[in-house]
Formats: structure tokens, C-alpha cells, sequence
């Protein structure tokens, strides 16, 4: 499910700022907090010109870490491509312009780039490629799983508040993310499990299937938009990279087969979709449409 949910909301979020980042630019997440102890060596190092020169891939696209000479990875860009990259900062002091340090986890690997400074608060929507402040976390929150959290220590002092928990580490340490067992939700919303152990009171749109379950060879998609408190359901088809097994007019996108679309068609995608992606030479793929 972590890569339907993720997939969906970075779709939701490039329909309504599609030119939002440019190609040039490779902005991205959260640095405010260090990467977790004892994992410097998943950082990506800053390199100079004349290495990076003698890199054959650096700034070629890719579709993975392994496309990339290292210590280059394969950073996603805007409309899905990716290209090799590496660390073009390790502090706000190596940025100008007024930007500030950002870090963005690529697989188990840390990339770090300079970014609007950020003023998004706790539990609000984010995002690691952030081109304008209201996308980036405000200091001293991390921008992970899609939404600003503050750090925190599971067995030490610094704990999290009510209705939240220590989240196990990642390459970013360890965040308070929310939970909603054990307590009651508003009238006509539920508690709604969603990845890494999160659980929020939402509204369900769509076919809730987490309590009606798919058929057999079908999971359930969750995805969680910008607006908190809404989530949206449908049962998907799964499938892989390695091996897609999509039906005619549907591609495999994270994980899950998309229905593919072109956006002068109305009616191409379902009720509570919109078709993202779609250009006048490419088709695109049917998501969620967050904004209805």
C-alpha cells in the first residue's frame, strides 16, 4: 500500500502546481533534522565539477538507484522522470538566495538540496521537492511520509504529545505520527488505518474496503489528499515492475495497474477521478481527484 498512497498524493499534488519545479532545479525535502545516527553513510556527498564530470550518468535519466554510478542516485523529477544525481549542500550556509537545506530519502539513501525555506506546520501537507515555502516544513519539523512531524526520541525525553506515537526510524530518525485508536471520531468519519502503523479520523470517499473487503486479486488502494480529514477507497489491481500483468488500456504506476487516459476525454476516468499526467503526446492515468 506505501507505494499506492505515495504515488496517488504526489499525483494529487503535481495536478494543482504542474510547472511548479523545473527541470534544472532538483529541490527537495526536509534537513532541518540530521539523518539518524549511525547512518552518515547513506548520505549522498556533495561532488565537485570535475567528478562529476568523470560520472557518465550524472543528470542522465534512470529508473533506479542501480541506473546511477555511485554515489549518484536516481532522484525523481517532474512527470515522473528521474535522473542521477548527487548532494549540492550540506548546510542552509551552502545555499544562496535566501534558501535553505533540504534532505530527501531516495530508497535507503539521503540526497540533500537547497529549497525555499519552509513555513508549513505540524501534521500539514509537504512535500521534499519543495519549490515555494508553503510546500516546505517549518524549522525544527521533517517532511516525511507527506506531511511535516516532529522528531522524537522513543526511549528518551523527548516523547510525543496525545494522540500520537514514536514512530519506528527510518533514514530520517524517528517522527511523531498520529494515531487515532482507542478514541472516538467525529460524526461521519471513522479511524482510518494508513501506512507506517498511522491511523486518522477521515471521512471515506469511494468504496471503503478496508471494512468491505476486495475480491480475490484485488487490494485495497487508500489515499490520503492535502485536505485532512478525507480519504479516498477504491479496490486496484496489483502488479510489478519486474512482471506488469495490467489488462489492455491500464499501466502498472507504483505498484498498481493506472487507467490510462487522455485529458480531452471527458468521462475517461471514473466518478471521483481526474486524469493527470496526460499531455498532447503522452496519455495519462487516472487518480483521485482530490478537490472533489
Amino acid at each position: 500500500m506505501k507505494w499506492r498512497t505515495r504515488f496517488a498524493v504526489l499525483l494529487a499534488f503535481l495536478l494543482s502546481a504542474p510547472l511548479m519545479w523545473s527541470l534544472n532545479r532538483l529541490l527537495v525535502g526536509e534537513l532541518k533534522v540530521p539523518v539518524a545516527s549511525g547512518d552518515a553513510s547513506r548520505l549522498v556527498p556533495i561532488l565537485s565539477p570535475d567528478e562529476t564530470s568523470r560520472l557518465l550518468t550524472f543528470a542522465r535519466s534512470c529508473e533506479g538507484n542501480e541506473d546511477c554510478e555511485a554515489p549518484l542516485v536516481c532522484l525523481r523529477e517532474l512527470k515522473w522522470k528521474r535522473a542521477c544525481v548527487a548532494s549540492t549542500c550540506a548546510t542552509d550556509a551552502d545555499c544562496s538566495g535566501g534558501l535553505s537545506c533540504y534532505s530527501v530519502a531516495v530508497g535507503e539513501r539521503v540526497v540533500r538540496m537547497c529549497g525555499a525555506p519552509g513555513e508549513v506546520a505540524e501534521g500539514a501537507f509537504c512535500t521534499e521537492l519543495p519549490r515555494e515555502r508553503n510546500w516546505a516544513c517549518a524549522p525544527g519539523l521533517v517532511c516525511t511520509h507527506m506531511s511535516c512531524r516532529r522528531p522524537c526520541q522513543p526511549q528518551g525525553s523527548q516523547g510525543c504529545p496525545a494522540g500520537y506515537f514514536c514512530s519506528a526510524a527510518d533514514v530520517k530518525g524517528h517522527v511523531c505520527l498520529p494515531t487515532c485508536e482507542g478514541r472516538a471520531c467525529a460524526e461521519g468519519e471513522r479511524c482510518v488505518a494508513l501506512d507506517h502503523g498511522v491511523s486518522v479520523c477521515a471521512r471515506v470517499h469511494g468504496s471503503d474496503c478496508q471494512l468491505n473487503p476486495c475480491p480475490v486479486g484485488q487490494v485495497c488502494g487508500v489515499s490520503a489528499g492535502k485536505m485532512q480529514g478525507q480519504v479516498w477507497m477504491k479496490c486496484e489491481l496489483p502488479c510489478s515492475k519486474q512482471a506488469p500483468s495490467c489488462p489492455e488500456g491500464f499501466s502498472c504506476i507504483g505498484e498498481t495497474c493506472r487507467q490510462r487516459c487522455r485529458a480531452d476525454e471527458p468521462g475517461s476516468c471514473g466518478p471521483l477521478e481526474t486524469c493527470a499526467g496526460a499531455s498532447e503526446r503522452s496519455l495519462g492515468v487516472c487518480i483521485f481527484d482530490f478537490n472533489k
